[in-house]
């Protein structure tokens, strides 16, 4: 992981076995970085950019107060990103979540009720 100049109230655990970076709770102020993978607890919220090399998963309620990359990504129900959703492979927006601008997509993509982005392009089905 590497947040740089990050001030944040949030727990971090590390799952080495799985590459896992586990977010329980609170919140981040700067932009993000991941060498690996992401995965949020409800109702984190991560104000800046947030960049994941891994899969990023975030649980209901989230917050990303900027642009959101990650290699996959499943964004869960009425979580919100203020920037564009940018995700090389497949994507799945759960229900009631807001991208506030664009999302793009190199692979498939599911998309559950009351979606709210944009724009979306993805190169696989949608």
């Amino acid at each position: 992981m590497n947040a740089q100049e990050s001030t944040s109230t949030s727990t971090i655990r590390y799952h080495p076995s799985t590459n896992t970076y586990i977010v329980r709770e609170g919140y981040v102020e700067d932009n993000l970085y991941i060498k690996g993978n992401l995965l949020t607890a409800p109702s984190v919220h991560m104000w800046r950019d947030v960049v994941v090399q891994g899969e990023l998963v975030l649980s209901r309620g989230c917050t990303v107060g900027g642009t959101a990359r990650a290699k996959s990504a499943v964004i869960g129900a009425r979580c919100s990103i203020r920037g564009d959703l940018l995700v090389e492979d497949n994507l799945v927006l759960l229900d009631g979540c807001e991208i506030s601008r664009g999302v793009r997509c190199g692979g498939n993509v599911m998309v559950r009720p009351n979606v709210v982005a944009e724009s979306l392009h993805a190169n696989g089905v949608v």
